[in-house]
């Protein structure tokens, strides 16, 4: 079952005067099939963000990458947030694995106030914080890489986030108490396998497909930069018809008045000739949503493992998502 509150539900654009329940950006919002908690989802992701993790998706990122995060020296509710994810590379060598560096570069910020967690986290608590967020983001890097490069108004309106949400979800985030430890929000404390088995369960909305989906979209945008490649196709003539535009299964460009793309028909805004002209393009929308069928001869595939092996049909994420979510199964973390 979710326990995200889908509040804050729709963003704003960077326009003058705009907040987040601007009606601008919500045809955006939709058209990227943001679920409607995207706010809370990104700045769940986003909470304990830093460069090193954002190099898993741009390699140049630094420290200018006005991506707002938590401030770790923050000790009460609403949080104070860093303009930009901080530099906190992992020091320690003591080890011969990068996996007991880490262990010993958490495990060292214990009771100086800076990590984020406060001094009534155990150490058992801290580690597992540190790996779910590197877990999360290893299986959002797996949809980031699927992804086209959005539309630049969409990336206007998500990187608005003093404006659209996410700066304001993140400042009441209380899965991490930084004053008292995880334990005293959501999250149990870690002292068996009971409490384990909690703490799986309550993770488990952050990992549905649709919130890691919100996240990867968001982080399509920040870590773009200036030299962003934008979808853009305003050179060709506005008739009205697919034939015109053509058929492209994940491009949708709001000065049209109709579109041409695998979602126009549950958006009810298909060109009058789209079932003519490109019916037979390959999409969910023609293949359905299956989670066990593959089919060699597609190009693209509608199966929850699409991801995994990069072939998703464009409309994956918008059609199938949700009908092959199963929220209130057990997470399964392999």
């Amino acid at each position: 079952m979710r326990v995200m509150i889908a509040a804050l539900l729709l963003g704003s654009c960077a326009v003058a005067g705009a907040h987040y329940n601007s009606e601008e950006c919500h045809p955006y919002y939709a058209g990227a099939g943001l679920s409607v908690a995207w706010n809370e989802t990104i700045a769940h992701a986003m909470h304990s963000m830093t460069v090193q993790h954002l190099r898993m998706f741009n390699p140049a990122a630094t420290v200018q990458n006005s991506i707002p995060t938590v401030d770790r020296n923050s000790k009460t509710i609403p949080w104070e947030l860093l303009p930009s994810a901080p530099d906190m590379p992992v020091k320690e060598n003591a080890f011969a694995t990068p996996a007991m560096n880490l262990i010993d570069h958490i495990l060292s910020g214990m009771g100086h106030g800076h990590d984020g967690l406060g001094i009534y986290t155990n150490g058992v608590e801290r580690i597992v914080h540190e790996f779910h967020m590197r877990d999360l983001y290893e299986r959002v890097l797996k949809i980031y890489q699927t992804l086209p490069e959005p539309l630049a108004a969409l990336c206007d309106c998500l990187s608005d986030t003093a404006s659209n949400g996410i700066n304001e979800a993140m400042k009441v985030y209380k899965f991490v108490i930084f004053e008292h430890g995880i334990h005293t929000g959501t999250f149990p404390r870690l002292v068996d396998t009971a409490s384990w088995v909690e703490g799986k369960k309550v993770w488990a909305p952050w990992y549905e497909k649709s919130a890691l989906y919100d996240v990867a979209v968001y982080l399509k945008c920040a870590t773009a930069g200036t030299d962003i490649n934008v979808l853009s196709k305003s050179g060709r003539a506005e008739q009205g018809s697919c034939k015109t535009y053509g058929c492209d299964p994940s491009y949708w460009d709001p000065s049209r008045s109709c579109q041409c793309n695998a979602q126009c028909d549950q958006y009810q805004n298909c060109c009058p000739d789209y079932q003519q002209t490109c019916a037979d393009q390959p999409s969910c929308r023609k293949f359905g949503c299956d989670p066990g069928h593959w089919d060699p001869s597609r190009s693209c595939q509608c199966n929850e493992a699409c991801s995994d092996y990069d072939n998703c049909c464009a409309d994956y994420w918008s059609r199938c998502n949700d009908a092959l979510e199963k929220p209130d199964a057990p997470l399964q973390l392999v």
